[in-house]
């Protein structure tokens, strides 16, 4: 199957983002692109495999899925030979001179796919990836997407990319309605219906979003550490609290309790929050952030001693850095 390129880092930097001084949220992740090739759907959408077109054709799946891409791309240069036309084999030498890196060959290939057969909605998956991600041409993806999703309108990929194009070209509205079709279309895909729930928390649908967020299924911790974070964007801090609690249940990252600590702290939970920064600097005591929460937070208390001294610890870390120069701040406004 397709596997989102970058999903996993992605989701792993907005976990952890929470533990600097930016807000976390916003992210986009990349668009869908092969890191190993999927089946080819049959043109009715009914979820079937299309038949191999020519023995080297299917012969190079094999070596594909089994990693031997130059064994690939021998059987599809002699497929190709027998015939140029051939949608599949073009196809599938796009997965394999991408996966060299060459985006330039692989959207030749592409192009030459969806010439022969327009109903082939991998390869314009992977050409709008390419446009989008490599190229930056968001109106070329499009132009590529919006006939693909045509010809086969329910297909997962082709929805989502279309979100992503949607969201790059500043179409706030329609990227959000498309990235619910696309989530409708992967009710599975915890990451995919994490960026469709922040796009509603954006987007100001506080209600919608939560309830997408709570609908996630996943024991992820990093995936977790994000929905925590978004929850608590939301004003759900009951929520975040109880999803950061399975998280650091599973493993008590810093930045796992730093969020936490927020979420306590904006239910008046002075105590527990306090308890929840400490236990972040205990993970990393040399986090100059870790100090600077734990400070910002004692000095909201009134704790201005203990304050002062989070504080100066944060200053001593990062005398030079943007935490740094936060802490200063705050010190002389004490």
């Amino acid at each position: 199957m397709i596997k989102h390129r970058g999903w996993a880092a992605w989701l792993v930097a907005a976990a952890l983002g929470l533990s600097t001084l930016g807000a976390c949220g916003g992210s986009t992740p990349p668009p869908s692109g092969p890191t190993d090739p999927p089946p080819l759907d049959d043109d009715d959408g009914g979820g079937g495999e299309v038949p191999a077109s020519s023995a080297e054709v299917e012969a190079a799946k094999s070596s594909i899925q089994a990693g031997d891409f130059d064994s690939a791309k021998a059987k599809l240069d002699e497929a190709l030979a027998k015939n140029p036309d051939d949608a599949q084999a073009n196809y599938y030498y796009g997965v394999v001179v991408e996966q060299g890196g060459d985006t330039t060959a692989a959207k030749e290939h592409y192009k030459k796919a969806l010439a022969a057969d327009p109903k082939l909605p991998e390869a314009a998956v992977n050409l709008s990836g390419i446009l989008l991600e490599v190229d930056k041409d968001a109106d070329g993806a499009l132009a590529v997407v919006e006939p693909a999703l045509k010809a086969t309108p329910g297909h997962p990929g082709l929805l989502m990319n279309h979100a992503l194009i949607l969201e790059a070209l500043g179409r706030a509205d329609e990227a959000l309605a498309a990235y619910g079709k696309a989530s409708a279309a992967n009710p599975k895909d915890s990451a995919l219906r994490f960026a469709y729930a922040d796009m509603l928390a954006s987007a100001g649908k506080k209600e919608e979003a939560k309830k997408v967020l709570l609908s996630i299924e996943t024991d992820d911790v990093k995936i977790l550490g994000a929905i925590g974070a978004v929850l608590g964007k939301v004003e759900a801090f009951a929520d975040c609290v109880g999803v950061l609690d399975k998280a650091i249940e599973k493993d008590p990252l810093p930045q796992l309790y730093v969020r936490r600590a927020a979420c306590k702290n904006a239910m008046k939970d002075v105590d527990g929050a306090t308890a929840d920064y400490r236990a972040a600097i205990e993970k990393e005591p040399k986090s100059a952030a870790g100090h600077y929460y734990l400070g910002k937070h004692l000095a909201a208390a009134g704790k201005k001693k203990e304050a002062t001294a989070a504080l100066k610890e944060a200053i001593k870390l990062d005398p030079e850095g943007k935490v740094g120069q936060e802490a200063k701040a705050l010190l002389k406004s004490l």
